[in-house]
């Protein structure tokens, strides 16, 4: 009866949190956790109910994530951990069991990962890759199984980007493409492994092109977008495959850009804004749409900036300063606005010297480097270190770009653009 009132808890959480009401989660999963342990302590043999427990405490970690509460969802999560690892240790070592495990330190590489701990996150995914694979190994035409190996490549080919060991990363992505290609192939009609197959497409295109192997990443931009623009037209409905597609697209278009194919550069940018622009009625308060819409854009602006059209470009700079700027008042410590924030400044600097106003330019540039000093400071992430040490430089700062220029030729940095022009 205690077991059934956890589990019933445990759902009410739940529940809760998928309606956002975090605080009445996290009442239901400590009450729900309070008769967990009470029950595993009587009878601690049932692994139904130790599995319970870890879903538990899995849950208090969730609500703690969401509400930035870093140190106390890492414990939730190895509090989750100990309960598994102890099932696995006395025998249950189902294929399961060892995906559970795989999704937990997942889950705590995540939290590490958000705290800088790399280097733990590190270690962290490389153990989801182990058990993964050891799973796959027990239950090798289980396509699932095999999708997790995958999944775990992409986390480590992320991760050693931010970390700057870019030929390790694609050593990573093109293992994951590998398995999703393979999963695909064998269900043409599949269409959620041709979705897992063009997002890994698209991160190798990603590494390839920081690493400067433009022609083999426009092919992989180009094969991801077709494909996404194939599901987008066949379910018009399906917004998530609408943005993966205008993604997708936007980096190829801006890669055509950097390449000097503006041509090209201006149907890619036109149809990826164009695709997120004509949707956004119904995502205004969706700040992942907005930043997607803000970073097209970006991209169009210095497309239009590139081929002599101010106006334009400042039309759609302002546009998107003013996106980003609102994100970073709601959001100032998100990564990802950070970063978008860094190319609106780069932008507007750019503007304001197109236009003879270098005071302007001047003011934007030294925002960005005094702002993000102390995020770029320690980094090896190339999506952090090209935009700053540009804008360092652009204020005539040569000694100080230094540091971040050496960063950049050390990890073989390869992209396109002013960043690279430093390093020649």
């Amino acid at each position: 009866a205690l077991a059934q009132r956890s589990e019933a808890l445990r759902k009410i959480g739940e529940t809760r949190a998928d309606q956002g009401e975090l605080d009445r989660a996290l009442e239901a999963f400590e009450f729900a956790l309070e008769l967990s342990e009470a029950v595993t302590t009587r009878q601690p043999q049932r692994t139904d109910w130790q599995l319970g427990l870890a879903e538990t405490h899995y849950w208090i970690g969730y609500v703690d994530w969401k509400r930035g509460e870093l140190d106390a969802a890492a414990a939730a999560f190895r509090k989750q951990l100990q309960v598994i690892e102890a099932l696995v240790a006395r025998g249950d070592e189902t294929p399961e069991m060892l995906r559970d495990l795989g999704y937990a330190y997942t889950n705590l590489g995540r939290i590490e990962e958000g705290r800088g701990e790399l280097d733990t996150a590190l270690a962290h995914y490389e153990r989801v890759r182990t058990v993964n694979q050891q799973a796959a190994r027990m239950m090798p035409d289980d396509v699932d199984m095999r999708l997790e190996i995958g999944f775990a490549h992409n986390n480590l080919g992320l991760l050693l980007m931010r970390m700057g060991r870019l030929e390790s990363a694609e050593r990573h992505f093109r293992e994951d493409l590998d398995i999703k290609t393979e999963v695909a192939d064998a269900r043409p009609g599949h269409g959620l492994f041709r979705t897992y197959q063009a997002t890994s497409q698209y991160f190798l295109g990603r590494i390839l092109e920081v690493t400067g192997e433009v022609a083999e990443a426009m092919d992989q931009y180009v094969a991801a977008a077709a494909e996404m623009r194939r599901q987008f037209t066949e379910t018009p409905d399906n917004h998530a495959r609408a943005k993966n597609y205008a993604n997708y697209e936007r980096h190829a278009g801006d890669l055509a850009r950097r390449r000097g194919d503006m041509i090209e550069a201006a149907l890619r940018l036109g149809r990826a804004a164009e695709t997120l622009r004509s949707l956004s009625g119904d995502h205004a308060e969706d700040a992942e749409w907005l930043l997607d819409l803000a970073a097209a854009d970006i991209a169009v602006a210095f497309l239009s900036l590139d081929t002599g059209n101010l106006n334009h470009a400042e039309m759609r700079g302002l546009e998107a300063y003013g996106v980003v700027g609102q994100l970073m008042s709601l959001s100032p410590g998100d990564a990802a606005v950070q970063r978008a924030y860094m190319s609106t400044l780069l932008l507007q600097g750019e503007l304001a010297s197109s236009r003879g106003d270098e005071a302007a330019a001047v003011r934007e540039w030294d925002v960005l480097v005094r702002q993000m000093h102390d995020r770029v400071k320690d980094s090896y992430d190339p999506d952090w270190l090209a935009p700053y040490v540009v804008a360092v430089h652009r204020l005539g700062r040569m000694s100080e770009a230094a540091p971040y220029v050496s960063r950049l030729r050390e990890m073989a940095y390869g992209q396109p653009g002013p960043a690279l022009a430093l390093l020649e």
